[in-house]
């Protein structure tokens, strides 16, 4: 999905005449539905809405980006592309069909998640943000608050602090990313990783362009979180040869002391394994008006038309 797409898909789910916010608790592997009075439904809606046009619809300078392009910059937003979901985000899309047990019975201080569908139930999108310990005021706590008159007086009951920030976003068939490193430490992403990355070092290794007897086939389970995210690399999928990357990395002053003596890339050390992912992820640019080499982690791809017989010159 393209940014302006996602933008004006947003705006009409905004206007609706008919859109609430229905607001689901999980915990552990259990969605309950959230029983809000009408005031509270209200008020989290337009708490919601504000951000989301402040983040997405309202921004400058914002980016999608896939997640298996993911850099350093901090103006995108990133899109999920691998092949296989989380089953706790993949959950996301039953709670648009409002499926979740409707009889609440967690306690507050159970709550893992909190998702909220917000639109009706032709048109909608969900949020989804992780909760923390740290937005729970237990009752057995002393806690005060600051009453008429300026009377201070104790609170007896739980207390759920509410945000409207969210780490992920669902839109059609679409899933955004908002806080990367929240999504990698929350879900068990590790086995989807290494499933990403060995698809990418079969790759790699079809090209024969490392040296015999490689550590990549073994190694990379070290390296999985790199590798997967060469699932996008315009050298694995931009039909480059295994003789034009080498004619490369023999011309190139900083990667020629990369090949071993019968002129193949090597993999036994942490910085040849560095030098080939960075080679992979086409981070060696050259600039023809400076005539200036670079190492480019944060690209932004400006031509048309992918053309191999001007790649890797």
């Amino acid at each position: 999905m393209e940014l302006a797409r996602l933008q004006s898909h947003i705006e009409e789910i905004i206007a609706l005449s008919d859109s609430e916010a229905v607001v689901f608790f999980r915990a552990e592997n259990e969605v309950w539905k959230v029983n809000l009075n009408d005031d509270t439904a209200v008020e989290i809606k337009r708490a919601y809405i504000k951000k989301i046009k402040h983040l997405i619809v309202d921004a400058e300078d914002l980016e999608l980006r896939n997640i298996s392009e993911a850099d350093s910059r901090k103006n995108a937003i990133y899109v999920y592309d691998f092949e296989e979901v989380p089953n706790e985000i993949q959950e996301l899309y039953d709670l648009r069909r409002d499926h979740g047990k409707s009889e609440f019975k967690l306690k507050l201080d159970e709550i893992k998640s909190i998702a909220t569908v917000l639109g009706n139930s032709q048109k909608n999108l969900v949020l989804y943000k992780w909760y923390y310990p740290v937005n729970f005021v237990s009752r057995n706590r002393i806690s005060f608050f600051m009453g008429e008159k300026n009377r201070i007086n104790t609170l007896n009951q739980d207390v759920l602090n509410f945000s409207s920030g969210f780490d992920v976003l669902v839109v059609e068939d679409d899933i955004f990313i908002f806080n990367l490193d929240a999504f990698e430490k929350k879900l068990d992403f590790t086995k989807i990783l290494v499933k990403e990355a060995e698809i990418v070092v079969n790759k790699i290794l079809h090209l024969d362009i490392l040296e015999k007897n490689n550590s990549l086939s073994i190694d990379f389970h070290r390296y999985a979180k790199k590798f997967a995210k060469l699932k996008s690399s315009k050298i694995l999928n931009g039909e480059i040869s295994g003789d034009r990357i080498l004619s490369f990395v023999k011309q190139h002053e900083r990667l020629k002391h990369c090949l071993d003596e019968n002129g193949r890339i090597k993999t036994s050390t942490k910085k040849a394994m560095k030098n080939l992912i960075e080679l992979i992820d086409d981070q060696y640019l050259y600039s023809e008006l400076t005539g200036i080499s670079y190492l480019a982690l944060a690209k932004n791809n400006i031509s048309r038309k992918f053309d191999p017989q001007i790649y890797l010159h």
